[in-house]
């Protein structure tokens, strides 16, 4: 019964809270948490979900808006990229995020799509940190396979 009410609570303040809606829309475990992916990579993915990056607003590369949310979405063509719609909720990244696998697939049915889309969610996040923050060192960050944990993870 509590359950049920806190699960109730947490549903009514998904619709209303920015950070909320951007959650994975299941109780238990983000799948980020588990899944194998790289320090940096499982870094940048946890500071967009917990709403640290883009981080303090700082001129974007482009020159015409700081750093924000909806304005490097837009910039970097995130939705574009990945082949989402750019009214997708909450955003084309969570939306994405939010299609992750609460536990390892059983089929291989998911997998064409994760190997489009995941590594270039990689590369975007990879490229947000760029420009969040423009005295970073990204040397290593360049040489990477962008996701392959991931990719070699999901079943063939």
């Amino acid at each position: 019964m509590i359950t049920s009410h806190l699960y109730q609570s947490f549903l009514a303040a998904r619709q209303s809270k920015v950070l909320l809606s951007a959650c994975h829309p299941s109780l238990g475990v983000d799948p980020l948490l588990w899944l194998p992916m790289t320090s940096l990579e499982c870094s940048r993915f946890l500071r967009w979900r917990m709403g640290w990056l883009p981080g303090k607003p700082c001129p974007c590369a482009c020159g015409l808006h700081h750093t924000s949310r909806h304005h490097l979405i837009d910039c970097l063509g995130v939705a574009i990229c990945l082949g989402v719609l750019s009214t997708s909720l909450p955003n084309p990244i969570d939306f994405v995020l939010n299609q992750l696998p609460m536990s390892r697939p059983r089929n291989n049915n998911k997998t064409p799509f994760w190997t489009c889309v995941w590594p270039v969610l990689c590369c975007i996040m990879v490229e947000m940190d760029q420009i969040c923050l423009p005295d970073g060192d990204f040397t290593t960050s360049l040489d990477e396979d962008h996701g392959a944990l991931l990719l070699k993870w999901l079943p063939k």
